[in-house]
């Protein structure tokens, strides 16, 4: 995989060894030693347990990258990894030649890609083909519908405002503090960091984030309308002005603060630490 920049591979839809539809895409994008991996799928079931992301190795490995968000049937994951050490495996992107998407506890019903055949052909788990990447980056995709989500999610990463009004109408709206301009704020959770731009994926495992996340269950993602016209966007992380607090925030990225319009009983401050973020 060290010899392109980017590759669009067909995820299909697997009952045991059973190949069934397409059903989404896997899109990776490599640039300066780090590789941009979006996925994205459509009639995912769920189960009683968590939706794991692997990328398939040599040998049959399997090297687990993290939990995918699916919501009524349609899942969405996102990360960055290190092309020369992948998840801290000491292995290099290129030793991989797949990625599979299944319940953690039970890989029976799975989604699958294939992207080097002649590797996959090596592993001792062989069970799917597919086109090699160059004929997967050189052909049009065949699915009108899995294009048409190609297509939407790249429109939609190329403009903020464009990016801000989908994620309106995922997320419920708030009104949890003042402010004298324009303004919208949405509740969202961890998870749904990765509908941001890479550059705001670091804040998903961001420890002080997580823990005001664990106390509250909930995230702010924000939108402001300032004088002018100019346009600010925020990410908001519940918790109480508090010198040893205020360190922390400081320390994870957090520097700012604003009080709730609503404060618990013989608590005068609850807010919100938040800081900028960029959404295209």
């Amino acid at each position: 995989m060290s010899d392109y920049r980017r590759l669009i591979s067909y995820i299909y839809e697997y009952e045991g060894k059973e190949k069934g539809k397409s059903i989404g895409f896997v899109k990776l994008e490599s640039r300066n030693d780090q590789c941009r991996l979006y996925v994205n799928a459509k009639r995912v079931y769920v189960g009683g347990n968590a939706i794991g992301v692997y990328l398939l190795g040599q040998g049959g490995e399997k090297t687990f990258l993290g939990n995918m968000f699916v919501r009524n049937g349609f899942g969405e994951f996102r990360t960055i990894v290190d092309v020369a050490n992948v998840e801290n495996s000491q292995k290099p992107l290129d030793t991989y030649y797949g990625l599979v998407v299944h319940d953690v506890k039970d890989s029976w019903r799975s989604y699958q890609t294939i992207w080097d055949d002649e590797m996959a052909a090596e592993s001792e788990n062989d069970s799917v083909t597919q086109p090699p990447p160059e004929e997967i980056q050189a052909a049009e995709l065949e699915d009108p519908e899995v294009l048409s989500l190609l297509q939407e999610t790249e429109q939609t990463a190329a403009d903020p405002e464009t990016r801000w009004q989908q994620l309106r109408k995922e997320y419920p709206k708030m009104q949890p503090f003042d402010y004298e301009g324009d303004s919208e704020v949405l509740a969202i959770r961890p998870d749904d960091i990765g509908k941001l731009p890479r550059e705001n994926w670091i804040y998903g495992n961001n420890s002080f984030l997580l823990h005001g996340y664990y106390n509250y269950r909930y995230l702010l993602l924000i939108r402001l309308c300032q004088e002018q016209g100019q346009i600010r966007y925020l990410l908001g992380v519940p918790g109480h002005y508090y010198s040893n607090e205020k360190y922390m925030a400081n320390m994870f990225g957090f520097p700012n603060f604003v009080l709730s319009k609503k404060q618990p009983p013989n608590d005068g401050r609850f807010g919100y630490w938040y800081t900028d973020i960029k959404l295209g």
